[in-house]
């Protein structure tokens, strides 16, 4: 699991998120926020250029943890299937 979290694919937590029902914008903006990360840092009062984030799941972020969870509904939901056959 710990591997799987620094590279959980934003394509699964999309499909995650809509099979559960979250709203589309709600979706839109989770999805801007992890996709294509920009950051702007101040220095002396100043604003730095803007920095590329990197994909995956970034450490620090709040939302981190609870779209991983969303993520890993779908590995539970394979294991419920497949006991009740």
């Amino acid at each position: 699991m710990e591997q799987a979290y620094d590279s959980m694919c934003w394509l699964t937590l999309k499909k995650m998120m809509k099979d559960l029902g979250f709203p589309n914008r709600f979706m839109e903006l989770v999805m801007d926020c992890v996709s294509f990360p920009r950051f702007s840092i101040l220095i002396n009062g100043m604003r730095s250029k803007w920095i590329e984030g990197k994909c995956g799941f970034r450490q620090g972020c709040p939302l981190s943890p609870f779209l991983f969870i969303v993520c890993s509904q779908l590995l539970s939901n394979v294991f419920y299937c497949r006991g009740n056959k």
